[in-house]
């Protein structure tokens, strides 16, 4: 029992470690990082309406203007017009061809038929967007140089990641989407099994679309659209030790991403008719958000400046992809302050197999530096 004044004390500040907001002290700082790299970004591209050029058949009548032949018939009774006309009495030998032409009976006549033809025409065709379903799993290893997050004790370890997530792209209007994307994923360290966590995420954002310029040549496939977009989105995520006790930290953010996709960088059109797709295009992204938590040292202001450059290859479905990004946080509630500054490199391929199967492969390197009157990480 705790009966002395510095035992009733010590016995308060263990109890307030255990069951109390100071608990979150505990929660690795780093925290935001991991989650970044453990779980897929929402895809939130603009999804445009595919045009596709249809040939439509088209029958038209019409009149024109033709000479015609005249049967034999057919000029005898012209003769007879003609001479009823002049008031003359019709000839009584037999009226033969030789003997037509001898009286200036036409051969021909000029007359308004009638005709039908078939025009083929390209018309292009906008197909209904519907909501797509997609499931990602994901499966990384990564090297951290400074696991311990300490300029005291370092520590290198490796950390292995396993993520399911399922996103479902819902159409609105003509080019908006809403994004809802719900995932799992676990951490694990190979040494520093105390750092193990799980993480259940979900977030909802919508993407509207503010602009979309078609490419050259009346091309307007999703490929050669340039798209200026605004997405606002909401995150919520939970934390969790290892197998998912205990509790950790609840963390929301809301979000706001100004992005340009698909800017033509000056190489020309790729792929097949209706597919077409700049053979290199740039995208660039301008984000703020502000994240919310149950533990107060993890809430913090984030700004975001990212921009990729996305190579087609010869082989059709196969894409590369380079991005560099340089983010920055302000911990708004961290004893002392806080404030770090991330860099991120990441090279990236991405296999089509079909419209429901894509092979992705990613190689990222990140270097985060933290400043604070407490707190003085690389």
């Amino acid at each position: 029992m705790c009966l002395s004044k510095p035992r009733l004390f010590v016995c308060c500040i263990l109890l307030a470690l255990l069951c109390g907001p100071a608990f979150g002290q505990a929660v690795d700082p780093n925290l935001q990082v991991r989650i970044e790299t453990a779980l897929p970004p929402p895809d939130i591209r603009p999804r445009l309406p595919k045009v596709e050029d249809v040939p439509v058949a088209r029958t038209e009548t019409f009149t024109t203007t033709e000479t015609v032949p005249l049967t034999l018939e057919q000029r005898r009774q012209r003769l007879q017009k003609m001479l009823i006309e002049q008031r003359k009495a019709l000839p009584m030998e037999t009226l033969t061809t030789e003997r037509l032409d001898e009286l200036g009976v036409p051969k021909t006549e000029k007359r308004s038929v009638k005709r039908t033809r078939t025009r083929t025409e390209i018309v292009r065709k906008v197909e209904e967007r519907k909501t797509q379903v997609s499931a990602i799993t994901q499966s990384q290893s990564a090297f951290d140089s400074n696991a311990l997050k300490s300029n005291l004790t370092r520590a290198s370890d490796w950390i292995f990641t396993n993520s399911g997530t399922l996103n479902i792209n819902i159409p609105i209007g003509a080019f908006d989407s809403i994004v809802l994307q719900s995932g799992v994923a676990d951490q694990s360290y190979a040494k520093l099994a105390s750092k193990d966590l799980e993480l259940v995420s979900n977030s909802a954002t919508y993407v509207q679309v503010l602009r979309a310029v078609p490419g050259p040549q009346r091309l307007s496939s999703p490929g050669t659209t340039t798209v200026d977009a605004l997405s606002y989105g909401m995150t919520s995520t939970t934390v969790f030790g290892s197998g998912f006790r205990p509790y950790q930290v609840e963390l929301f953010t809301p979000s706001v991403v100004w992005g340009r996709s698909n800017a033509d960088l000056g190489r020309g059109v790729c792929g097949a008719r209706g597919q077409e797709a700049y053979c290199l295009s740039g995208d660039a992204s301008v984000e703020g958000d502000y994240t919310f938590s149950d533990i107060t040292t993890q809430e913090n202001f984030t700004a975001k400046l990212q921009g990729s450059i996305v190579s087609q290859s010869s082989i059709a479905g196969l894409t590369f992809s380079a991005t560099g990004s340089l983010q920055g946080k302000y911990f708004t509630a961290f004893p002392g302050g806080r404030q770090d500054l991330i860099l991120q490199g990441t090279a990236r391929a991405d296999y089509a197999v079909n419209t429901s199967l894509v092979i992705s492969g990613v190689l990222q390197v990140s270097r985060k530096r933290s400043a604070g009157a407490l707190l003085r990480l690389a």
